[in-house]
């Protein structure tokens, strides 16, 4: 890569504004670099990354971090794209999982809001993991 120095103020001004049409795209074609446990179903087929393919990886890390496991664990690397893109397969949520929301000392009423916020946490992990890009989570800047 040339060094912005050396393509004086008018190649500089054009590097800028390549590099700024970037970073503020919805959408970038950057082909399928990256864990392919995380990639979202249109990057794997399209080669096109997103503010929506990031949501489906966050996804994907809520399902790590709420089951201490790794997401697609045994599954061959030669089958997983398929999987994901076209038989839309998502990690399995464990039966009778517990996220940690509340302490387990606490009463019946704390219990029966941890289940509540449980299910919340997993049906966002779901919308943010939605096969279709549209249907996920939107991601706004704060």
């Amino acid at each position: 890569m040339t060094p912005a120095w050396l393509l004086g103020s008018c190649g500089r001004k054009l590097l800028q504004h390549a590099l700024l049409s970037l970073l503020h795209s919805d959408t970038v074609a950057v082909g399928a670099q990256g864990t392919l446990t995380h990639m979202a179903p249109e990057l794997l087929t399209d080669g096109h990354a997103s503010k929506a393919s990031d949501v489906y990886a966050f996804g994907i890390v809520m399902w790590e971090l709420a089951t201490g496991g790794r997401a697609f664990a045994g599954t061959p690397r030669a089958l997983l794209g398929h999987q994901i893109a076209q038989e839309k397969r998502r990690p399995a949520w464990p039966m009778g999982m517990a996220v940690p929301c509340v302490s387990p000392f606490a009463g019946a009423a704390a219990a029966s809001q941890q289940h509540s916020s449980e299910r919340q946490y997993i049906e966002l992990a779901e919308r943010c993991w939605a096969h279709d890009a549209s249907a996920r989570c939107v991601a706004e800047q704060g």
